[in-house]
This record gives C-alpha cells, sequence and structure tokens, in this order.
C-alpha cells in the first residue's frame, strides 16, 4: 500500500518541481536545435532557452550520451542526433494517417505535377507530416515537420471551418496573426468569413496568402470514426492553372481525400 500510494504523489507532482522542470528544460533546448541547420554553440543556445550555461551543458551531456544530440568536435557545435531520427521514424510507423496517406499523396502528385501534403493542427499553427513532390511541378519549401501560420495555409483554414463555434471562439481569442504575404489573412473578422465560406463549399482555398505566386488547395480527411483529422492540400503555381484546370485539380484532391479515408476506415486505424 505504501508503494502504490507512493507512485501515486509522484503522478501529482507540482509543474515546478525538479523533475519535471528538468525535461521542460530539455524539450526546449530539442526544439530550440531544430532551428539551426548549422548547428549551436553552447552560447547561442543559451540566448534561445535563457539558461545558465552550465545548466545546459550537463542537459547536452547526457542527451549526447543517448544519442540525441552530437557535437561537431572541430567547430564544437552541437546538432540533433540520430536517436530523433529514430524516434521520428518511429512516430511514422505507428501513425496510421502517414502510413496510409503517403501513397495516396505519391498518385496525386504523379497524377498531377504538383506538390501534395498532409497537415494537422499542432495548437495554432499548421503542421505538415507527410509530402509529395515532382521533380518537374512545384517545389516549395514544405517539409515534414515544417509549421506554417495556420491562418495563412489552406490546410489551416480547412481545419478551423471544422472547429466547432465554441473551439474555434476560443481559438480566435488567444491567436496572433503573423504577417507572411501582402495576401495573408491578419484579422479574427475577416478569418471568420473566410471560414464560413469554407464550412458553405467543404474546401479551403490559399491565394498567395503563404508563398508569393503560389495558390493552394484543401480539403478535409476524416478518421475511421468521421472525425475531420487532418487536411490534404495541393499546391501549384497561380499563373500556370486555367480556371478550367483548378476545378479539375480540386476534385482530384476531393477523391484523393475520399480514398485516404476509405483505406484509414478499413484498417480501422488511428492517427
Amino acid at each position: 500500500m505504501a508503494s502504490s500510494s507512493g507512485n501515486s504523489a509522484s503522478k501529482k507532482q507540482p509543474l515546478g518541481t525538479p523533475n519535471i522542470q528538468s525535461v521542460a528544460r530539455t524539450l526546449d533546448i530539442l526544439e530550440a536545435m531544430k532551428q539551426e541547420a548549422r548547428g549551436q554553440s553552447l552560447a547561442e543556445l543559451g540566448r534561445h532557452v535563457n539558461l545558465h550555461r552550465a545548466t545546459i551543458h550537463r542537459i547536452l551531456t547526457t542527451l549526447e550520451r543517448r544519442g540525441y544530440v552530437e557535437q561537431n568536435q572541430v567547430t564544437r557545435r552541437y546538432h540533433l542526433g540520430l536517436r530523433l531520427l529514430e524516434l521520428g521514424s518511429a512516430y511514422w510507423n505507428q501513425n496510421d494517417l502517414t502510413r496510409l496517406g503517403q501513397p495516396v499523396l505519391d498518385r496525386v502528385t504523379a497524377d498531377t505535377g504538383h506538390t501534395s501534403y498532409l497537415g494537422i493542427l499542432d495548437r495554432h499553427q499548421f503542421v505538415i507530416v507527410a509530402v509529395a513532390y515532382l521533380g518537374l511541378g512545384l517545389k516549395v519549401v514544405t517539409r515534414v515537420g515544417n509549421h506554417r501560420p495556420i491562418h495563412a495555409t489552406a490546410g489551416g483554414k480547412m481545419l478551423l471551418a471544422c472547429l466547432s463555434d465554441d473551439m474555434l471562439d476560443a481559438f480566435l481569442s488567444t491567436h496572433r496573426f503573423t504577417f507572411v504575404t501582402q495576401n495573408t489573412i491578419t484579422s479574427s473578422a475577416v478569418l471568420r468569413q473566410e471560414l464560413e465560406i469554407v464550412r458553405q463549399r467543404g474546401y479551403a482555398m490559399n491565394h498567395e496568402e503563404s508563398i508569393p505566386g503560389v495558390t493552394g488547395v484543401a480539403v478535409p480527411v476524416r478518421d475511421p470514426a468521421g472525425q475531420v483529422r487532418a487536411a490534404l492540400a495541393m499546391l501549384w503555381p497561380t499563373n500556370t492553372v486555367s480556371p478550367q484546370r483548378e476545378s479539375e485539380l480540386l476534385n482530384y484532391v476531393v477523391e484523393s481525400a475520399r480514398r485516404l479515408t476509405n483505406d484509414w476506415t478499413r484498417g480501422n486505424g488511428t492517427v
């Protein structure tokens, strides 16, 4: 009984306790490291996470020992380690959305010649979880794991439109509208109007709101329970697609999302 009580107490540790604080600091360091491709020095990490050098060095030493961080012995800069790649691969293999979605995206891009991707909501941003390119088609900086402003992407607007009114109100009450291009929506009133249009027609458009010269369309992807869990989107150069072709691409994306939902339902998988 004493052992059970002790376990229960440990599960209810306040957020500020040393163990929880150490985990939070470790995650802060890892998240800061993903922002710089050439790695970061101890001093640079210190400025990002606002911790003492000794604390950062102690955490980095543990992470390096476990393979989550590597240090270049010439530059002395720290980089993310291979163990994180293993975790990312495990996420991919365990996640039915990405596992079933990648073949669908590959077919979409091969058939149309345009970049396609799947994305989900991550707090106040839209994160890409799977993507397909074609060498001769449009290739933009759209990588797996990339976070984009949710109000500036077709996929983000599609998923926001699927929220309940209460959830949307809560989201907009704390959302910060960042300026990305001259076409980016930067007010909650305008976004609400846009989302109402999205709800009525069942798809979302992005007219150079995230990337200049690029148009996008997104449709919802439902899980086996019928809940919208992701958006399937396609991008193309704005001036190369006629209105008729745009309509054809939209229909193709709709059918592809339906096919993914059917595959997911037959497998009875989960995100």
